[in-house]
């Protein structure tokens, strides 16, 4: 799928998709998404879609752009809060700049030169998706505190049901369906990442659609940590989906020059139910170059922690491996307690290095006997994790997050490493690569058993350029 020029709109194109753009106000407006249109249809779509002027209105009808602006008079959620120092800079107006292609990618800059700020939408189309993101640019002077950039989605009046995802710990992915009424509907996820409660996609439905009939507009947010989620609908008959990362108060400030780039956005429809948004995703993630050995089979796993917990020994684990190998396992992974100091759940996370009393060889025998039945080796990390017995701990206690005069919270006997620091990124980089490299290790099981509370660094929030450590570590 490809981006194309016809007038002011932008335009992809599948067999089954098509999404139209229209870049006439600067920050772009998602205009269509649905079964293709005629190029005819093309020219009269913005004209089609405006709405008349309602009595005690404002003159202009006002739909949402990507990132909404209430200075342009949307009257919903912003997609951009924040301000300058002396509070200007609020409600930014942006104006068209430019548009830029290449190849299966589109960017839209728009600028506001009272409010010195540059918001550039890039699109980058999938099989049958389109992933959207915004980077903000602080063109001014003075700092610009960012307080949220959420991109937002208008579906069709017709869509009556809102279905979207909770859950807990052994009771994940459970659907459920709300009536879409006036006002709105959110989802706000503050833990630190991805939850069970609070999975940052949902899908918009016509009412009673299923897994294989229905309309369906789906929108899913590719971020790992605190998220928002919104649905809305005004009495205009204006409805979006709106989504983006959940900032803390304080937390991201961009001094002149510095920029924030959301995370990506995914958006699908469907004609024919869910499962034909759960399909267009699935294609997106399979044929994505960042994703390597996705379009494989998956292996069939034995993992060792429930067979024999942290009581790790040779003679054990290599008939457990022989077991497994018997039935057809084809991966075997070595689940927590491998590592130094990890007796139980108490003491050792962060010293990732072979505990030299359970394995006084190392990990040498147990991996050849494993890779010699043909099975992949696997290696359970937790990264994010540190215990306060732990000779990491004991050595830089600074470098958990936690918020200055204040007891850290912990959760499983755990506290968390600060991975807004470059030294720690670099440490943890160090420690595994040294273990990776020893072995024949085909496969990471990571781990990440806890919630973030508190999680200061410094004195502001952390959470933000914590988890742009943890992708820096995965990188």
């Amino acid at each position: 799928m490809t981006f194309r020029s016809h007038g002011s709109l932008i335009t992809a194109t599948t067999e089954t998709t098509q999404f139209v753009l229209d870049t006439t106000r600067g920050v772009p407006e998602l205009l269509y998404i649905g079964p293709p249109l005629e190029p005819t249809d093309l020219d009269d779509l913005a004209g089609v879609l405006e709405r008349p002027r309602a009595k005690a209105a404002l003159d202009v009808d006002t739909p949402a752009q990507i990132l909404p602006e209430h200075g342009s008079g949307w009257q919903g959620q912003p997609g951009l809060r924040g301000h300058r120092p002396d509070g200007s800079g609020w409600a930014p107006r942006f104006s068209p700049e430019r548009v830029d292609f290449e190849g299966d990618r589109c960017s839209v800059r728009a600028v506001d030169t009272i409010a010195e700020l540059a918001a550039t939408t890039e699109f980058d189309a999938m099989p049958d998706s389109v992933r959207i993101r915004v980077r903000l640019e602080n063109l001014g002077e003075t700092t610009y505190q960012l307080d949220e950039c959420t991109m937002a989605i208008p579906f069709a009046d017709e869509a009556a049901e809102v279905v979207h995802l909770t859950g807990r710990w052994s009771h994940e992915f459970q659907i459920t369906r709300t009536p879409l009424t006036t006002g709105a509907l959110r989802f706000d996820n503050r833990r630190g990442r991805t939850s069970h409660d609070r999975v940052p996609a949902v899908f918009v439905t016509s009412s009673g659609a299923t897994n294989t009939t229905g309309s369906v507009l789906g929108v899913a947010l590719g971020w790992s940590g605190n998220t928002i989620v919104t649905v809305e609908a005004l009495t205009s008959g204006h409805r979006v989906v709106q989504m983006g990362e959940q900032l803390s108060p304080g937390e991201l400030q961009l001094e002149p020059g510095e920029s924030y780039t959301s995370p990506w956005m995914e958006v699908a429809t469907s004609a024919e139910g869910l499962n034909g948004v759960s399909q267009a995703f699935h294609r997106s993630i399979r044929t994505s170059e960042s994703v390597p050995g996705v379009d494989r089979p998956r292996p069939v796993v034995l993992n060792t922690w429930e067979a024999v917990y942290f009581n790790h020994d040779l003679e054990t684990l290599t008939a457990l491996a022989d077991a497994g190998a018997e039935v057809g396992v084809e991966r075997f992974v070595l689940d927590d307690g491998w590592f130094h100091g990890r007796r139980d759940d108490t003491a050792g996370l962060g010293d990732w290095w072979v505990d030299e009393h359970v394995w006084p060889d190392g990990l040498g025998p147990l991996v050849d006997h494993v890779t010699g039945l043909g099975l992949e080796f696997g290696l359970w990390f937790e990264p994010e994790m540190v215990n306060r017995d732990s000779d990491l701990y004991r050595t830089h206690p600074e470098w958990v997050l936690s918020t200055p005069g204040y007891e850290p919270v912990e959760g499983r006997n755990q506290l968390v490493l600060d991975l807004g620091r470059a030294e720690v990124v670099e440490y943890l980089r160090e420690k595994i690569h040294a273990v990776l490299s020893s072995y024949d290790i085909s496969y990471v099981k990571w781990d990440m058993n806890r919630d973030l509370v508190h999680a200061s660094s410094g004195s502001r929030a952390g959470t933000h350029h914590f988890m742009h450590g943890v992708y820096r570590l995965w990188d």
